[in-house]
């Protein structure tokens, strides 16, 4: 039943709705933004500013542009209000996991400028190689400003809550 912390607590719980497991994914979510940003969610709301902005109205924290899409990608498929689209503890392990192995990659923890860098590094290398495979100047023209346009996708959020 209605058991935790409001805070972390999924919409269905809060509702007295029936739910499974995936509410410890929504819980997770809040739990990794706090994490994440060192801050404490939804600071500051009453609880009844909580139940017409969380649970119903499905306010979320607002992620750091910093951070990188990774994080901010498990972050919303945790906190999902569809509890369908929430992953189960396998996939938020993998996330984070494949996560550490890119930390070690980049030697750190990669900001969503360090990603487009390396995006655009990337792409430059395939143009690279189809500069050699190829020869079409034109081709790789095009291909140019495709590189040139990359980069990561900014989520938009609609409500600032932070």
């Amino acid at each position: 039943g209605n058991t935790g912390s409001l805070r972390y607590m999924a919409p269905e719980v809060a509702m007295c709705e029936p739910y499974d497991q995936r509410v410890d994914s929504y819980s997770f979510g809040i739990l990794f933004w706090q994490i994440c940003n060192l801050t404490t969610p939804f600071q500051g709301f009453s609880t009844k500013m909580h139940s017409e902005k969380v649970i119903h109205g499905r306010t979320r924290p607002q992620p750091s542009k910093q951070w990188p899409l990774a994080w901010v990608q498990l972050q919303n498929e945790c906190w999902s209000h569809d509890i369908f689209q929430r992953p189960d503890f396998e996939h938020i392990y993998n996330v984070l996991e494949e996560e550490v192995h890119d930390w070690t990659d980049f030697g750190g923890i990669p900001s969503r400028a360090t990603e487009a860098r390396a995006k655009k590094h990337n792409l430059r290398e395939a143009t690279d190689a189809l500069r050699v495979v190829d020869g079409d100047a034109h081709f790789l023209a095009h291909d140019n400003g495709a590189v040139e346009d990359g980069g990561p996708t900014v989520l938009k959020h609609e409500v600032n809550i932070v």
